[in-house]
């Protein structure tokens, strides 16, 4: 569960041939039973948003397009190159194909997409793009895999005689992406674990992952969300997109409604053309909904999953942010009935980005003098109540507003009990951008930023 790099065991497990070599874990609202207590809505420094999910709970999209945009506070701090970070991140999403044409083992990604800069790593620069790219995926769905091969699910004193022991029951929530069989491996490599308690702060119980292999390659997934100051990510590897599959797949089928904002899309404006993508084995009816194209739309229904998200960007009008320029979106919606997918034909107008980008000064960690890095929220709405009887913690929808908000406390100087002057605290690390190249990390903020903001709202 939580991520510890340091623990002191090493446990061999033979694994064959035949076992699965990667997993992703699905992210959605806190179910009843994931408690501080036992290790869940911890998460130091960055605090946690939602937990793992069981398979059959994921929460997604059901829009195609995503907007984002960037405010002020992300304009000002990051300037005109913080915004090129954030959209080469948004470029690699963006870039992948609908999710049923990818290869049945995902074999066109790496294992590994981590690379080091090793001059951003001893100025201590943390890559923005890759941030981003770490928190978008959040976003859409995923939770940190490695971090959830195991979860405590219950933990019991029982007192015989005059001994008190602890019992605890640890369960898997991280899922091949071929076979959707619960798994140890993460891109490949395998993970065990510990139940320490108490740990602190919170005095909390919590199954520990550790690697088998001491040399094997460690917290590869873009989702892990731990990437530090010199790492930056080429792309996504097999397990980030193999989550993004099971999700989006055409034949995952949940009852859902329409998102908020979308109505039917005949009733005028032209909004330009529109594509439908069929997978080769799902069955189409050429009529719309009704059988005239004219009628109310049906708003709950079973549908199956979007295939293919892509982010859009939206502008305010002044440049710095005031009131968001109006985008309509013209798409086509699937509902599933007796067996046959009838689509309807809807427009989506968005007032509001689903995303933001913003930059502030995010506080410290409970307390602690360390800097929060970074902030971000979503929309789950629980859609168990439309898919049975029984209560589960999802399937369900995400939606915006949400937020991905950047620190500005980066750099700062951190002093112990035994040192209080500049010259023995230690630096955090500092926004930057850097990529494989020799050329020297961008840091950030920089004042040639603002000048570049202030140019063009003047030129404006």
């Amino acid at each position: 569960m939580k991520r510890f790099r340091a623990v002191g065991l090493a446990v061999m497990l033979a694994l064959t041939a035949s076992s699965p070599v990667r997993a992703f874990s699905l992210l959605g609202i806190w179910d009843t039973w994931q408690t501080p207590a036992i290790g869940y809505q911890i998460s130091p420094g960055r605090q946690d948003i939602g937990g793992p999910m069981g398979l059959t709970e994921g929460y997604r999209w059901n829009v195609p397009v995503i907007t984002y945009a960037f405010d002020r506070s992300f304009l000002l701090y990051f300037g005109q190159r913080g915004v090129e970070e954030v959209e080469k991140a948004i470029a690699i999403f963006n870039a992948l194909p609908p999710v049923s044409n990818l290869s049945s083992n995902l074999t066109e990604f790496p294992l590994d997409a981590k690379r080091v800069n090793y001059q951003a790593q001893a100025l201590g620069v943390w890559d923005l793009k890759s941030t981003t790219m770490e928190y978008l995926i959040e976003l859409l769905g995923l939770a940190q895999p490695e971090r959830w091969a195991f979860c405590l699910r219950a933990r019991q004193l029982q007192t015989v005689g005059n001994t008190t022991v602890t019992n605890y029951l640890v369960i898997q929530r991280n899922f091949d992406p071929v076979t959707w069989v619960p798994t140890r491996l993460v891109n490949g490599t395998a993970y065990s674990y510990q139940v320490l308690e108490p740990l602190r702060p919170g005095d909390y119980a919590d199954a520990i992952e550790f690697v088998t292999d001491p040399l094997a390659l460690t917290y590869t997934s873009v989702a892990a969300q731990n990437s530090v100051a010199g790492q930056y990510f080429t792309g996504l590897t097999r397990d980030d997109v193999g989550g993004l599959r099971y999700l989006y797949r055409y034949h995952n089928f949940a009852v859902e409604n329409l998102a908020a904002g979308v109505t039917n899309g005949l009733g005028g404006g032209t909004g330009g053309g529109y594509m439908i993508w069929w997978p080769t084995n799902a069955t189409l009816q050429t009529n719309f909904w009704g059988g005239t194209g004219t009628n109310t739309i049906q708003t709950t229904g079973l549908r199956p999953g979007i295939e293919k998200i892509t982010f859009q960007r939206v502008d305010y009008d002044s440049l710095l942010g005031q009131q968001l320029v109006p985008y309509t979106h013209y798409y086509t919606d699937l509902v599933i009935t007796n067996f046959v997918a009838y689509p309807q034909y809807v427009a989506r107008t968005v007032t509001t980005p689903d995303i933001l980008f913003t930059a502030e000064d995010l506080g410290v960690t409970g307390g602690v003098p360390m800097p929060v890095a970074i902030e971000r929220n979503v929309t789950f709405t629980s859609n168990d109540a439309l898919n049975g009887t029984t209560t589960q913690a999802g399937p369900g929808t995400l939606s915006g507003p949400a937020i991905i908000s950047f620190t500005t406390l980066l750099p700062a100087f951190l002093n112990d009990d035994t040192y209080f002057d500049e010259a023995n605290a230690s630096r955090t690390a500092v926004w930057g951008a850097f990529d494989g190249t020799t050329n020297a990390p961008v840091v950030f903020p920089s004042i040639l930023s603002i000048q570049y903001i202030e140019q063009q709202v003047q030129s404006r």
